[in-house]
């Protein structure tokens, strides 16, 4: 976990060049809190569900749909093996963990901070979840605080690595996403959607987590990889009514908040400011999360 000093920033679109729901650009102050350096491993994961019984909704509903590029050509399936511990490949412990629901992420989030007997900040009643601000244990960023992080401390950064036109930090590639690796993976007469062109970052598939240069604030694969869960509900006209303090999301809801972008994801979803969305219980190929606390 990193601490990350809180601070105040203009959250949303500053480029006026991206999507209608991430506008308007508006005032943000975010208290002091902590976040993981890397996206949750597989390994990490295999841990709670081995100590737990967990059982995972991808895995009640009998498997999810899996990314493939065989013999120069993209299958995007149904597979009922598909979870988190096989995505039409058995990943490594180090890869990011997939196929992860945003309830799943909520119940990790709770039973790490009981093993090392720290207050739960979720209560679970049914369906509903509530979040105890006071307590001290593992939670879900906010969009606020991701978004803060993702641009290094709040920066008018277009994509987490600057304002570049390649992947890079100081030399070294900074993200996981669709590109020249991807493209060359498929067949020439393939019909693809566009990718970053003239960047390889050498991963057809997800990366072992921290393969990629950190951002200046030292947290890796803020951009590309996996799209990682937040805690807020998801409004495409929350941004006109946000609150100045701490903001976390409409206080209901249907479809929960997801940020960054995977290794898979149309290109023009690569901005820090891009806002993801998906239903609690829903999951995928290309969904994860990161974990967070507050100081």
């Amino acid at each position: 976990m990193i601490l990350i000093n809180g601070g105040s920033y203009k959250m949303g679109d500053f480029t006026g060049e991206s999507f209608a729901n991430e506008r308007p650009v508006h005032d943000v102050t975010l208290n002091s809190f902590y976040m993981s350096k890397y996206q949750l491993t597989v390994g990490e994961f295999r841990d709670f569900i081995e100590e737990s019984g967990y059982i995972t909704d991808c895995e009640k509903q009998k498997g999810g749909k899996v990314f493939l590029v065989e013999n120069g050509k993209q299958t995007y399936l149904h597979d009922s093996l598909a979870s988190w511990k096989y995505v039409g490949y058995i990943p490594t412990d180090n890869q990011p963990v997939v196929f992860v629901s945003w309830i799943d992420a909520i119940n990790y989030c709770n039973w790490k901070s009981k093993k090392e007997n720290l207050q739960c900040c979720y209560e679970i009643i049914g369906d509903s979840v509530f979040w105890d601000k006071s307590a001290k244990g593992y939670r879900l960023l906010t969009e606020a605080e991701w978004e803060f992080v993702a641009r290094s401390g709040g920066k008018n950064y277009k994509f987490a690595w600057g304002n570049d036109s390649l992947p890079m930090i100081n030399g070294q590639k900074a993200a996981n996403i669709k590109d020249e690796t991807y493209k060359k993976a498929n067949s020439p007469d393939a019909k693809l959607k566009p990718v970053w062109e003239g960047y390889e970052d050498g991963y057809v598939y997800t990366s072992p987590v921290g393969s990629f240069a950190p951002n200046e604030l030292g947290l890796y694969d803020m951009c590309g990889n996996v799209y990682e869960w937040c805690w807020d509900w998801k409004d495409d006209n929350y941004y006109s009514e946000s609150p100045f303090n701490n903001p976390d999301g409409p206080a209901t809801g249907t479809v929960r908040a997801c940020r960054n972008v995977s290794n898979i994801c149309p290109i023009e979803q690569i901005a820090t400011t891009h806002r993801g969305r998906a239903e609690p219980n829903s999951f995928g190929v290309n969904m994860g999360f990161r974990i967070g606390q507050s100081k």
